[in-house]
């Protein structure tokens, strides 16, 4: 997604400087939220999770970059990202707003979810796969599985392929025989 195999040092800038921006240490929490208020709103790069409060009747964001359980979580983002992030959560990046007018029961709730981009896949829709794979030849299709876990596959050797093509098929994981 960031780094073009063509241009891995700018697709590495890149990163670097969304790691530089965006990613908080453990002892900068009262900074970020302080420049969440300052500013608005901030993105942040960490792990988000959600859980359902049943006497609350609401969903509250976990945020652990922000040292905080109770951040509101947009519709958007749990419609969109709902069944990964109630399930145990995922790592990415989110923006988060601040707006001091939100009150629950009398108490103020100011930071809020907004977007959440996942950098893990959240959702695998099988059906296209099954349908998309009479597209592919048996060779390309082993090419994709082999891109899928890292490897570029005109740098691998056919056997190189065949013992790691297994690990982007975790669905039959438990079916294979050695």
């Amino acid at each position: 997604r960031y780094v073009n195999p063509d241009y891995p040092v700018i697709g590495q800038q890149k990163i670097d400087r969304i790691l530089n921006e965006h990613y908080v240490e453990s002892g900068a929490k009262e900074l970020i939220k302080s420049k969440i208020k300052e500013k608005g709103e901030y993105t942040l790069l960490g792990q988000l999770q959600v859980r359902l409060d049943e006497s609350r009747d609401h969903y509250w964001a976990e945020v652990p970059v922000l040292g905080s359980n109770f951040v509101r979580i947009g519709k958007k983002v749990l419609n969109e990202y709902g069944e990964v992030l109630l399930a145990g959560g995922a790592w990415g990046t989110m923006v988060v707003e601040y707006d001091p007018q939100y009150e629950l029961k009398g108490r103020l709730y100011p930071f809020y979810v907004r977007e959440f981009t996942p950098f893990q896949i959240t959702r695998i829709a099988l059906d296209d796969y099954v349908e998309k794979r009479q597209n592919f030849t048996t060779e390309e299709w082993i090419d994709l599985l082999i891109q899928s876990i890292g490897f570029n596959p005109a740098k691998v050797t056919e056997r190189e392929k065949m013992v790691n093509a297994p690990s982007a098929c975790s669905i039959c994981g438990g079916q294979l025989q050695s």
